[in-house]
């Protein structure tokens, strides 16, 4: 799989099971890119631990590097996320 660079709007998805089945609440995070696409994100606990924690990033410009977690469409499995500078 070849890698690639979104840089995007950073967004936590909170959401329970539906009734009646049993579970605990999901969290999902998504990009907005700057061209309004929206890529699904697979980010490890390690990855987001250094802006303590997903709400770290809640709304934050980044840049992530990963790939396709699944051949073609699907979502993407970061490599590497860091903050973009704000712009003037």
């Amino acid at each position: 799989m070849q890698q690639s660079t979104w840089t995007g709007s950073f967004h936590l998805l909170w959401g329970d099971p539906p009734p009646p089945r049993p579970g605990s609440p999901r969290t999902r995070y998504q990009l907005v890119t700057d061209r309004g696409e929206v890529v699904s994100l697979l980010v490890a606990d390690s990855l987001l631990a250094e802006f303590g924690g997903p709400r770290g990033l809640a709304g934050k410009r980044v840049t992530v590097v990963g790939e396709p977690a699944e051949q073609g469409t699907g979502p993407v499995r970061v490599q590497s996320i860091r903050l973009d500078p704000v712009r003037p």
